[in-house]
């Protein structure tokens, strides 16, 4: 699949469902993993808005939910049944 994109310019991997670039990401495709945090940056920070951590701010919620997210990416199977925008809140909540 990676040979496929190697020449891909970032405006054509825009266009690529989560799933292609999880793929995309796990052949080591960085672009593909930025454009993934990019998509999912807003949604992660909903997640982290109402909760609450004892001497903490919601920055550092807001980063545990990144690290999640970053996770879910690398470790997305698609073989599974799970979209990866369900695998990722799991990962990220």
């Amino acid at each position: 699949m990676r040979e496929r994109y190697k020449e891909m310019d970032y405006d054509m991997l825009l266009t690529c469902t989560d799933e292609e670039l999880c793929a995309l990401t796990a052949q080591g495709l960085c672009a593909a993993e930025e454009i993934m945090v990019s998509r999912y940056r807003t949604f992660v920070r909903a997640c982290a808005r109402p909760l609450f951590l004892t001497g903490g701010d919601s920055e550092d919620l807001t980063q545990e939910g990144m690290v999640g997210l970053l996770m879910a990416i690398r470790e997305y199977d698609p073989r599974k049944a799970a979209t990866f925008r369900t695998f990722a809140e799991i990962c990220i909540r």
